[in-house]
């Protein structure tokens, strides 16, 4: 009996294999706090397909808003670099202008292998 399939003209297919490729999902994550100094300190890293980066990173650049979308004053940088690990650390800067860190916005880019990496953290109060 012939294959039905292969041996008449109702099914006539063909199968290469190939690769799927699929984009990285990249992911801004950041811890903040207000020291015994009154200053802000934030560390930031980026994890590409939930994995930590901590190669072929370029410099972070950064600023902060409150709620009415406005630049807070003295909170914006350009060109940190990473640390070994991987990790961005904004040099602590003075939280005088940030009263009570009810409801403010840090936005990040981060360089990865010549690719910006954007994202925003909101940033509250914990207690």
């Amino acid at each position: 009996m012939a294959d039905f399939l292969t041996q008449s003209q109702a099914y006539q297919g063909t199968f290469q294999p190939g690769t799927i490729e699929v984009d990285p999902i990249f992911q801004i994550c950041a811890v903040a706090n207000i020291n015994a100094s009154n200053q802000l300190e934030v560390t930031v890293w980026a994890n590409k397909n939930g994995q930590r980066i901590d190669s072929d990173l370029g410099v972070m650049n950064f600023r902060m808003r409150d709620k009415a979308g406005a630049l807070v004053s003295g909170v914006s940088g350009s060109g940190v670099m990473p640390d070994i690990n991987g990790y961005f650390h904004i040099t602590p800067v003075s939280a005088a202008g940030i009263y009570d860190l009810t409801h403010y916005i840090f936005e990040v880019e981060i360089d990865v292998d010549g690719v910006e990496v954007s994202g925003s953290i909101g940033l509250v109060r914990g207690e």
